[in-house]
This record gives structure tokens, sequence and C-alpha cells, in this order.
């Protein structure tokens, strides 16, 4: 086995998009849409003669004082999750090909489950750090027949669907200028009303140009009498649909209409052919105080199973730079979670 960049979307894709539970963070779309942000991307590859068996789609992450550090968003990913000599093989790719690049770090974040891999190859010196990307999700088997998937529904979600259908709540595919619009309005209302911090509508609208023309984007909204009252972001990827955005008005909320659009983008899903839907992200624990607690009961009443990933590792370069980087986001989270 031998590791050397892919430069070739077809055969990125063909690998990337292939494998179950595909990651659209590793997609060469999202590549692109990464470089629309200025930030450098590139890709390198596990080869077994002329056969792509891994990958890690490196991003570079710039920060302050001319610092920087390479990130492998949900990656890297391999054709045998289970195998830690392809992993560490493929990490030691990276660590060679960032010592010719000097960073303070490389973070990864293979989309493996917890269970019998809870260490990322510990004698390169890789160690846990704050999850970037959720660990925790839940998924919905989308091979199963629509009737089990109704079946799998909690009694109050499937009430709350019902209702709204009942009450004459429509779902609209938009994705367009339009939906990416009421998408950006109804997002602002979201975040005013949650006290949350969402990217700015350049980052949306960057992610709109890179991933619409490989049909991997997605709108859909609720609506009542024309007026939209919730719209999912929804990204496309291999056999993988991901719930990746959410937002809704705050008017009409008595009609359920998150609840109807949520089931539908399900049904829609699985009609298309996809395999697995992912709410991308639910809180780690049932403490109720947890800030995601009440978007994970929604999410929970959708049915399917809970996914746990082994979570983000960094492997510091510099380690006097990288202690200090460290410091700083510790203060500036503690800041951040006293002025709430």
């Amino acid at each position: 086995m031998d590791i050397r960049p892919v430069n070739d979307q077809k055969t990125w894709d063909g690998f990337v998009a292939s494998r179950p539970f595909s990651q659209f963070l590793q997609s060469w779309s999202w590549g692109n849409f990464q470089q629309s942000l200025e930030r450098p991307v590139g890709r390198l590859g596990l080869f077994d003669g002329d056969k792509l068996i891994g990958g890690a789609e490196i991003v570079m992450m710039r920060l302050p004082f001319g610092q920087r550090y390479y990130y492998v968003p949900r990656g890297p990913i391999l054709d045998d999750p289970t195998s830690t000599s392809k992993l560490c093989q493929l990490q030691r790719g990276l660590f060679e090909l960032v010592e010719r690049k000097p960073a303070l770090a490389i973070r990864v974040e293979p989309p493996i489950e917890t269970e019998g891999h809870e260490h990322v190859c510990p004698d390169l010196g890789y160690h846990r750090v704050r999850d970037v990307q959720p660990r925790v999700t839940r998924v919905v088997d989308l091979t199963r027949s629509i009737d089990q998937l109704r079946a799998e529904l909690h009694p109050k979600t499937r009430y709350n669907i019902g209702l709204a259908e009942r009450k004459g709540v429509t779902i609209q595919d938009r994705t367009n200028d339009d939906g990416l619009k009421i998408f950006l309005e109804l997002q602002r209302v979201t975040a005013e009303r949650d006290g949350i911090t969402t990217f700015p509508d350049g980052y949306y609208q960057a992610m709109y140009q890179s991933l619409k023309p490989a049909g991997q984007f997605r709108i859909m909204t609720a609506e009542h009498e024309g007026k939209p009252l919730a719209a999912s972001l929804m990204i496309r990827y291999g056999d993988t649909v991901t719930y990746n955005h959410g937002a809704s008005s705050d008017e009409a909320r008595n009609l359920m209409a998150p609840h109807l659009l949520q089931w539908k983008a399900i049904e829609q899903a699985k009609a298309d052919g996809f395999k697995i839907y992912d709410f991308r992200g639910i809180a780690p624990t049932e403490d109720p105080k947890h800030p995601w607690a009440g978007i994970t009961r929604f999410k929970a009443g959708f049915g399917g199973r809970i996914v746990r990933l082994i979570g983000t590792y960094d492997l510091a370069l510099e380690r006097g730079k990288y202690a200090t980087y460290r410091t700083a986001q510790f203060v500036v989270q503690r800041i951040r979670n006293i002025m709430r």
C-alpha cells in the first residue's frame, strides 16, 4: 500500500460516496465549498495498487497571528473502518505531508463508532479534544418500509404530523434562490428566538453555489396558506441524506409544521433511493439541561438509532504554540459561557 494525492473527482467521490453512512464533509464538492471560503484543500489517498482504499480530504484552517492547523472533517475514510493499520498508515501520511508545510496540529474525526476504537493511533500522539462535528447523532434506516418507519414514530410525533396535515400545512421543494432566501430569513428568526449564533448569510450562499450543481444541496419548506413556517437545509451524498440545518417561524407554531417537514423529508429521501437519514447531532447525554435537550427530544420522535462516533482528535506538531492556542481557546469558551 502507498499514499499519494488524488486529483480526480470521479476517483475521489467514487470511493467516498460508496462507503456506508457516506460523509458529505469528505466530498469533493464540500472541498470546493471550503476553497470558496479561501481555505486551501488537499486530498490524500491510500492505494492498494491502483485501487483507492482510503482517503483524507484536508482543509487548511487559518488561526490568528499567521498560525494554522490541518483539519480532516469526519475523516479519514477507509474501505474497512475497523482496520487500525490502514487508519494509522493514512495518518502517518498526513503527518509526513504537514511536516513539509508546518502547522500547529492535525485534527481528525474518523467516522468510526466507539465500540472497540477508543483511540486514534495513540503511538503517533493523537489525543481527544472538544468535538467539532457532532460526535453523537441519530440516524433512520431508510431500507425499512414506510409502514415500519411510521410505526417507529413516537405517538406524539405521529399525532403532530397528522395535525399539521389536517390544518393544511404543505411541504415544498425550494431548492432555488427563493428557497435559500426563505431559509436565511427563518434562520434569523430562529437565532434570535433561541439565542444561538449562526454562520453569516454568505456562508450558506457559498455552500449553495458549491453543492447545488452536484445535486447535494436541498431546501424543503413547510408552508401554510402560502406563508413559510419552517425550512430544512439538507445535504445529499452517497447513501445518506443529512439534515444539516433547520429554521422555523415564530408564527403558527401550533400547526406543528417542523414535524410534518421532517417526516416528508424522510419519505422523500427513501423515495429517492437513499439508505440513511442522518439527523446530524444530538445531545451526548440525557441531561435535561443540555443546550440540545429540546432538539434531541424532537429528533427522537422520528425513531431510528443513536450513533456514537469516536470524536475529534488532535496531533500537536508545534507543542509550545499549540499549548498556547488551546489555553486561549479554553479562556474564550469560558468567557462565552459566562456571558450566556
